[in-house]
């Protein structure tokens, strides 16, 4: 079998076992650069050996951490259903250790930063400000990631019961967000509910 069609196929089950778009995506680059070296090196994907796959990881030594681990997770994932596939007799991605990836302390506003923040929205005027006061607000209070801003809808927000609810988060799994008293007045503004589709501010959210 081709190597291509065998990604092909990977990629299909991948979604069928519902993986991430962004997690998809990294699977087809990482394999597609590896295929690339594969054919220039006049090697056959199904017969690669460990050390010939070892080969390919030194050339790539000088990403980072982060990277190569991701690189790693790739391979053992593709050569693991492979071999389940019965495409190939081993899996040449076993024993490989993980890089340590470096864990800086996570990056936040401090308290003066988010008055002044707010302070800022609040003295805004007109539509744009308040559906900007809505936006940032929700990013402050209910600490949401930048991909759940952006799928958010009006939908998942349950004033009564003062709840955010997020139908996929981190690792593929939904969560509640409490409400703040603070967003819930916010909130409440009946023409809040226009701004909950924030696909249009994903240019916004990156930048943060």
């Amino acid at each position: 079998m081709l190597l291509e069609h065998a990604i092909g196929e990977f990629l299909a089950d991948q979604e069928l076992a519902g993986r991430a778009a962004l997690t998809r995506k990294r699977h087809r680059v990482e394999l597609g650069l590896l295929g690339r070296w594969i054919d220039a090196e006049g090697l056959q994907w199904q017969e690669m050996s460990r050390k010939q796959l070892q080969g390919y990881l030194r050339l790539r030594a000088s990403l980072s951490a982060s990277a190569r681990a991701n690189m790693l997770c790739s391979f053992r994932v593709f050569f693991t259903w492979s071999l389940d596939q019965e495409y190939i007799d081993r899996s040449p991605a076993v024993n490989f250790k993980t890089p340590q990836r470096p864990r800086p302390l996570p990056r936040a506003l401090t308290l003066g930063q988010v008055r002044n923040l707010v302070t800022h929205l609040a003295a805004g005027a007109g539509r744009r400000a308040r559906r900007d006061e809505a936006l940032l607000l929700t990013a402050l209070y209910a600490g949401l990631r930048g991909c759940e801003l952006a799928r958010l809808h009006w939908s998942m927000v349950d004033i009564a019961e003062g709840i955010i609810n997020i139908r996929l988060s981190k690792m593929g799994k939904g969560r509640a967000v409490p409400i703040h008293p603070a967003l819930l007045d916010v909130l409440s503004w009946t023409p809040a509910r226009r701004f909950f589709h924030w696909t249009r501010f994903r240019s916004h959210l990156a930048e943060w």
